[in-house]
């Protein structure tokens, strides 16, 4: 930040610096590992000819995958 603004300027940015709750960090470890088992499910439902235990693993994915966007949900004001 310059100096102008009356701010540090030469304080380095490293991770150490960041004030994360591990709370916080658990919400986005588990939000990266939907994003890649969604990811996963997509790849799986494109593949055209699909062998029959790739169709039983996706039955039994569509019966237990959560679709809403339940942090989308959560932080809308109407909900």
């Amino acid at each position: 930040m310059p100096e102008a603004f009356g701010g540090p300027f030469n304080i380095p940015r490293t991770v150490a610096l960041i004030d994360l709750p591990v709370a916080r960090l658990h919400e986005f470890v588990e939000a990266i590992a939907r994003f890649w088992r969604d990811a996963g499910y997509i790849y799986n439902e494109s593949i055209e000819r699909k062998h029959e235990t790739l169709e039983k693993e996706l039955q039994r994915d569509r019966q237990q995958r959560d679709w809403l966007p339940t942090m989308a949900l959560r932080d809308r004001p109407d909900a």
